[in-house]
C-alpha cells in the first residue's frame, strides 16, 4: 500500500497503481530500490494506473532521513 503522508503519496502514487520504469524498465522490488538509491532529490516513475499509463514525479527524503519523510 501506499502510506499516508509519503513521498509516493505526495507524487500521486495509489495502492494499485504498478511501477514500470524509472531509468530503466522496472520487474521488481531490487530494480525499484536501485533506481531509488541512484536518485539524489526525486525521481521520474513510469506507472501504470489500469489501461492508463502515467509519469510521477516523486520527491525522495535526504540521505539519512527515515523512511517516510520528506
Amino acid at each position: 500500500g501506499v502510506k499516508a503522508g509519503s513521498a509516493a503519496a505526495l507524487a500521486g502514487l495509489r495502492r494499485e497503481d504498478v511501477i514500470v520504469d524509472g531509468a530503466g524498465p522496472i520487474r521488481d522490488a531490487a530494480e525499484l530500490d536501485a533506481v531509488l538509491g541512484s536518485a539524489k532529490d526525486e525521481v521520474l516513475l513510469g506507472v501504470q494506473r489500469g489501461t492508463e499509463r502515467l509519469v510521477l514525479k516523486v520527491g525522495l527524503p535526504p540521505p539519512g532521513a527515515p523512511r517516510g519523510a520528506r
